[in-house]
């Protein structure tokens, strides 16, 4: 599914699920396997031992969206972080730019669906600071 003969890195499928492809040629990983092994630079992931990374499986539609916006976070930061040392890597800008606008799009759909993540996405409805009245998605249910 991921190892392809062309070079295909983001395809939207459907509204809330996305699938991501690359080449093995490539020495960046999905977003999935970056987000699930802390690292999006293939074939630098050392496991500890026979670890084996876990596959998470969110279990509604809340944790499915913060999952995909965790997960594009997660790569585009380390973009970010590889693009300050190698800021003329044509195949890291290209990923880098294709990929905030998805990272985008899901951080406002997850936030006009179910509150602001941080005080900045606080929702002024009827004179209220609607980031305190919302709780947080990192504390659990």
């Amino acid at each position: 599914m991921y190892y392809q003969s062309f070079y295909q890195p983001f395809q939207q499928v459907g509204e809330d699920e996305f699938v991501t492809r690359a080449t093995t040629t490539s020495k960046f990983t999905t977003v999935e396997e970056g987000f699930l092994s802390g690292n999006i630079i293939r074939n630098e992931y050392r496991p500890y031992k026979n670890y084996k990374v876990p596959a998470l499986n969110p279990t509604n539609d809340k944790e499915t969206r913060l999952y995909k916006l965790m997960s594009l976070y997660n790569y585009l930061h380390d973009l970010n972080l590889y693009l300050e040392i190698y800021p003329t890597d044509k195949e890291a800008l290209k990923l880098f730019l294709e990929t905030k606008p998805l990272y985008l799009k899901a951080r406002e759909d997850y936030v006009s669906k179910y509150g602001p993540l941080t005080a900045t996405d606080s929702l002024d409805a009827n004179g209220t600071y609607s980031y305190v009245l919302v709780p947080s998605p990192f504390l659990g249910k």
